[in-house]
């Protein structure tokens, strides 16, 4: 485990309204525990998941199609806080644009906004949000996002994630070259802002409750993404797994967090047993974002995108 000694000449300001204290220093990404959470203890954790299924490192490229994140003890101010560091995703001399400003720059379409307006007013219809979100995207550059997008959903299911908004997806752009962003920030999973354990009955009630971005609920938007474009995820992610990370986790954390972590961690993967969780061989060949982009053939007798009638991209209470 890395120790850093952070200071506030390497503080990078939240780009949205997140709370999570951030550090560049180098080639790499450090970010500090905040409020008595544990999300880099969630970001590890799904780092693990996400090493152990079909988005697994490109064999080609040698470069993972997700970001990975290691623990980290972070030392500001002569105090020391948990944390965890990650590799910046940009290639030299790439940009990042989150997905949000890209669409917005080039159609005026905020797509948060339309999202939310087609969610409220399609009752008749709740896979339509889904399908012009998908039309306005693969029509501006990224075809294929469906795949890509089924995936994200499908792992927000499994962690509880509620915090996907259209800031925490984005495109990497190189003079005229784009490419999907690999997935990150993920530390909102597993209720990583709860600071205390409730216990599987209140595990169980907390997970009622759940909401979910760009759409709906977790559940309820991964079955309508599944109906739609078939399912794209899948892990073999393990207890044994889990066991590891938690062992690698006690230097930083107490052990009621840890017992959190364990309890959440487990019922999600009981949950979703031979769905997105399965025992290996999971499939011969990685699956890579380079093959989830690939041209699909243009559907006809579908409705036009929607688009927003708001240009202003920037939206309230979202957490970083």
């Amino acid at each position: 485990m890395i120790t850093i000694k952070v200071t506030d000449d390497d503080f990078i300001p939240s780009a949205s309204l997140g709370t999570q204290p951030k550090w560049h220093i180098g080639n790499q990404w450090f970010k500090q525990d905040f409020d008595d959470a544990d999300q880099a203890l969630s970001e590890v954790i799904v780092s693990r998941i996400l090493e152990k299924s079909n988005l697994a490192a490109n064999p080609l490229t040698n470069e993972q199609d997700f970001v990975k994140y290691d623990f980290a003890k972070i030392v500001f101010n002569n105090k020391a806080y948990p944390g965890c560091v990650s590799q910046d995703f940009k290639r030299e001399h790439e940009e990042f644009i989150p997905l949000e400003n890209y669409i917005a720059q080039l159609t005026g379409t905020s797509l948060l906004l339309v999202s939310s307006q087609l969610a409220r007013t399609s009752k008749d219809d709740p896979a339509r949000p889904i399908r012009n979100f998908v039309d306005i995207v693969t029509q501006n550059g990224l075809p294929g996002y469906e795949k890509f997008l089924t995936a994200v959903i499908e792992l927000d299911a499994l962690i509880l994630n509620s915090d996907r908004h259209t800031l925490n997806l984005g495109v990497l752009v190189q003079d005229r070259n784009l490419r999907i962003c690999p997935i990150f920030d993920n530390g909102q999973g597993f209720f990583s802002d709860i600071p205390y354990n409730p216990g599987a009955d209140g595990f169980r009630r907390l997970k009622r409750g759940v909401d979910g971005m760009p759409f709906y609920p977790v559940d309820r938007q991964k079955r309508l993404c599944e109906e739609l474009y078939g399912k794209q995820f899948q892990t073999t992610f393990s207890k044994d797994d889990l066991q590891k990370i938690l062992g690698e986790a006690s230097a930083l954390y107490p052990d009621k967090k840890l017992q959190k972590a364990e309890l959440f961690v487990t019922l999600q993967m009981e949950a979703y047993m031979h769905d997105l969780v399965i025992k290996p061989p999971l499939r011969s060949e990685s699956l890579s974002l380079d093959e989830l982009v690939k041209p699909i053939a243009p559907q006809t007798g579908r409705q036009a995108p929607v688009k927003s009638q708001d240009k202003h991209t920037s939206f309230p209470g979202t957490r970083d």
